[in-house]
């Protein structure tokens, strides 16, 4: 049977994680390899979710830099067109 702290780091290791957040994610796997106790518990889960969440915002962000590449684009082949 695979104890807690075995499932917090598969759980980690999961995750597609991106370069952003490897070090962190490097961190609680060390962390998590030492144990965590039932009571600590419920903030080694918080601490996941907010990788999780930094994560979301860094492809949300990417998301918004690449809308914004594709109109500059677009505003430089329409005048390009024009000529």
């Amino acid at each position: 049977m695979i104890d807690h702290n075995e499932l917090l780091i598969r759980l980690i290791e999961f995750l597609p994680l991106e370069d952003a957040v490897k070090e962190k994610a490097e961190q609680l796997k060390e962390n998590f390899s030492h144990g965590v106790t039932t009571a600590e518990l419920p903030q080694a889960l918080k601490l996941i979710a907010e990788l999780i969440s930094k994560m979301r915002s860094n492809v949300q962000q990417e998301q918004k830099d690449f809308e914004r590449f594709l109109k500059t684009l677009m505003v430089v082949l329409k005048r390009s067109m024009c000529i």
